[in-house]
C-alpha cells in the first residue's frame, strides 16, 4: 500500500467529517428559526448528519487497520 492510499482514506474521512460539521451548522440555523417545520427538518438532517460521522469513523478505522497491516507486512 502507499502513502497515496492512506491519503484517500484521510481525504475521505475529512469529507465525512465536513459534511457532518456543515450539516450540524444547518441544523443550528433552522433551530433559530421561526420556520414551522425546522425541527421536522432538523431532525432528518441530524439523521444524515450522524451517518457521515460514522462513515468518516470508518474511514478512520480503514486507515488505522492498512498502517497497521504495513507494521506487520515490515
Amino acid at each position: 500500500m502507499n502513502h497515496t492510499d492512506h491519503y484517500d482514506n484521510l481525504t475521505l474521512a475529512s469529507e465525512h467529517l465536513q459534511n457532518a460539521a456543515t450539516m450540524f451548522k444547518t441544523i443550528v440555523v433552522l433551530m433559530e428559526s421561526d420556520q414551522p417545520d425546522a425541527i421536522k427538518h432538523a431532525k432528518r438532517i441530524a439523521s444524515l448528519s450522524h451517518d457521515s460521522a460514522d462513515i468518516a469513523a470508518c474511514d478512520f478505522d480503514d486507515f488505522a487497520r492498512e498502517l497497521k497491516d504495513e507494521e506487520g507486512d515490515a
